[in-house]
């Protein structure tokens, strides 16, 4: 059991399913939903990949590594107790999380900072390009 998730265990993770893939720190926002397992994002200029780490034991489970062709926007929102993303496809599905920021990661506040720019509410994805 993990004590907190922990971003190289996910990169080794990912570079064990693709291993011809430069996967970088820096790129990767956790996807929390309540007591559900955790699905960690991480987003590259050409790969996206989804990791599925447990809630309770903070266990990586599986990993699917997919292309954008589906995606449609990912918003980002600050709050003062939670930071919010909101995954949306080209079916006009959408996947909001709400991720604690005392979630016990290595990486998330310092990641979520970086790609909300210091704005409250921000778009980082949208018609095919990080913007």
């Amino acid at each position: 059991m993990n004590m907190k998730v922990r971003e190289n265990d996910i990169l080794d993770y990912l570079s064990l399913k693709r291993p011809d893939h430069t996967f970088r720190s820096g790129r990767m926002l956790v996807g929390q939903r309540g007591q559900h397992n955790l699905e960690v994002y991480y987003f590259d200029d050409d790969l996206l990949a989804i990791t599925e780490v447990g809630f309770k034991d903070f266990e990586i489970k599986n990993a699917d590594i997919l292309d954008y062709s589906q995606l449609k926007r990912v918003t980002l929102k600050k709050g003062f107790f939670f930071r919010k993303m909101l995954v949306e496809s080209k079916d006009n599905e959408s996947l909001q999380y709400k991720t604690s920021r005392t979630l016990l990661t290595d990486f998330n506040n310092k990641n979520f900072n970086a790609f909300i720019k210091g704005e409250k509410e921000r778009v980082i994805y949208e018609n095919g390009q990080f913007v």
